[in-house]
C-alpha cells in the first residue's frame, strides 16, 4: 500500500514540475533580464569622472604618450569642466577620432563601473623612415599609412631615400606607387629576422631600381621592382650563405638578383 502511495506522489510531482517549472525559470529570467536592464541605466546615468589610458606596448611602439591620448578626448568632450553623462558620450565615433590619428592603429573605449573611461590603444608599427629630395621625412607603417617624426621616439627601421615621388602630405594613405613598392619591401623585411637583422637602407636609383645596403660589407643588392620578392630574397639568401660567408663581404660591389634565375656581380676594384 505504501508502495502505491510513494508511486502516485511522485506522479504528482512530476506532473506539477512539468507544469510550474517553465514558468518559474520564464520568471527568474525576466527579472535577470530587468536586474540586467536597471544596471546598464543606472550606469548610462553616471557621471563621466575619469580617463585611464593602457597602452599595448607588444610592438615596443612608444610615440604617443597617454597624455597626448587623454587629450584627443578632450577635445571632444570636456569631462573635467562640463557634467557629461555615460550615455552622452558615442564610444564607436570616439573610438574613430582615436583612430584618425597617425600613431594610433586600433582603440578601444569603454566605461568602468566607477564611470571613469578605460582606453586601450594600440601605436601603428613603422617598417621604414622615409626621406624624400625635399627634405621631408616620416616613417610609413605597416598598415600602408604614412606617420609622421615623433619628438618622443625614434624607430629602428630603415632609412629610405632617392628617386621617390610624393603627393607632399606627410601623413595618410600610401598614393604614388613608388611608395606602395617600398612599403611592399620594407614589410618584407620587417617580418624576416634575418633581413631586419642586415638591412640598413633601401634606396631608389635613377634607373628606378631599389636597392638594399646591407649594415655589414660595401655591397650594394640590386631587387629592381617589388615583385616576386620570395624568390629574390631567397637567391640572395642562399649566395649569402654559400659564397659571401666563404669569400668574403667586401669582394663584390653590388649583387643583382632582378633578372629571373640569376645573380649578377660585379667585384670590387683592388686598391693600388
Amino acid at each position: 500500500m505504501t508502495k502505491k502511495k510513494n508511486t502516485k506522489e511522485q506522479g504528482q510531482w512530476s506532473l506539477w514540475k512539468s507544469r510550474v517549472m517553465p514558468f518559474l525559470w520564464f520568471g527568474l529570467g525576466v527579472l535577470f533580464v530587468v536586474s540586467i536592464s536597471n544596471s546598464i541605466s543606472h550606469q548610462g546615468q553616471q557621471q563621466w569622472k575619469d580617463i585611464l589610458v593602457n597602452f599595448d606596448h607588444s610592438n615596443e611602439m612608444q610615440f604617443l604618450l597617454e597624455r597626448d591620448v587623454e587629450n584627443i578626448v578632450l577635445n571632444c568632450y570636456n569631462v573635467y569642466e562640463t557634467s557629461v553623462k555615460v550615455n552622452d558620450v558615442d564610444l564607436p565615433a570616439l573610438e574613430k577620432e582615436l583612430e584618425d590619428h597617425p600613431y594610433i592603429q586600433n582603440a578601444e573605449a569603454f566605461f568602468n563601473g566607477n564611470g571613469a573611461m578605460e582606453l586601450r590603444v594600440t601605436q601603428g608599427k613603422p617598417v621604414a623612415r622615409v626621406y624624400l629630395p625635399d627634405g621631408r621625412d616620416y616613417y610609413i607603417s605597416e598598415k600602408a599609412q604614412k606617420m609622421p617624426v615623433s619628438a618622443y621616439f625614434t624607430a629602428r627601421v630603415p632609412i629610405c631615400s632617392g628617386q621617390l615621388q610624393d603627393n607632399g602630405q606627410d601623413r595618410g594613405d600610401l598614393i604614388s606607387e613608388d611608395l606602395k613598392a617600398l612599403h611592399q619591401i620594407a614589410v618584407f623585411i620587417s617580418k624576416n629576422e634575418f633581413w631586419s637583422a642586415l638591412i640598413e637602407q633601401i634606396y631608389r636609383n635613377k634607373e628606378e631600381d631599389f636597392v638594399l645596403i646591407p649594415k655589414i660589407g660595401q655591397q650594394e643588392i640590386v631587387i629592381g621592382d617589388a615583385l616576386e620578392l620570395d624568390e629574390k630574397f631567397s637567391r640572395i639568401e642562399e649566395f649569402y650563405k654559400n659564397t659571401v660567408n666563404r669569400i668574403g663581404w667586401d669582394r663584390y660591389k653590388s649583387v643583382n638578383v632582378e633578372f629571373d634565375n640569376k645573380i649578377v656581380c660585379k667585384e670590387n676594384k683592388p686598391s693600388i
